[in-house]
């Protein structure tokens, strides 16, 4: 059975018996070149009230995800394609931080897991990521609290902010302070 689409981005298994396969994988594929928000999932739990949420979630290069948090919930990452930077974040929005993630055949690690409500946000370094993630339900959006040291998603500071965490994520690997906290870019204040 075709899974059933909730949004373009966000498709949904109806299956007591959730199978996934290469050409499950594939649709998303076909969906991110027009996805509005530069990510696109398959969800094989029923809906957004269930306890347990699995879900295969491709995520383009330059996609910003805003810094979050989300109480009372532990997340794991298993990294199927590509390479992603995890970044955790203290509250007033050091880096504490860098999980470095990537296939199984990249050599890093290719699995994560948070289990304290910590600020975090993912920074891929591939033409795009694939990861099968996994949290705890029920999920409702207004319990993730955002940071408020970055800008939403849809500010025009966004891409610059993604620019300054790349920049600022290569210092820290590095072993060099990052740059200033900053929406306007590297090198701004």
């Amino acid at each position: 059975m075709p899974p059933r689409e909730r949004s373009f981005e966000v498709l949904f298994s109806d299956e007591p018996i959730v199978q996934v396969s290469r050409s499950d994988l594939e649709l998303l594929d076909t969906r991110l070149p027009a996805s509005a928000t530069g990510r696109v999932r398959f969800c094989a739990h029923g809906d957004d009230s269930e306890s347990l949420h699995e879900m295969f979630v491709l995520i383009a290069r330059d996609n910003y995800v805003r810094p979050h948090k989300h109480p009372g919930k532990v997340e794991s990452f298993h990294v199927i394609k590509g390479q992603v930077d995890v970044v955790i974040f203290n509250d007033a929005g050091d880096m504490e931080t860098v999980v470095q993630l990537g296939d199984y055949e990249s050599g890093l690690a290719f699995f994560y897991r948070l289990s304290r409500s910590s600020f975090h946000t993912v920074v891929v370094r591939s033409e795009s990521v694939l990861i099968h993630e996994v949290t705890n339900g029920p999920f409702n959006n207004s319990d993730t609290i955002h940071a408020p040291w970055s800008p939403p998603q849809s500010d025009d500071r966004s891409k610059k902010f993604l620019e300054y965490l790349k920049v600022s994520i290569d210092q820290f690997l590095a072993g060099q302070a990052p740059l200033p906290l900053s929406f306007d870019g590297p090198g701004s204040v």
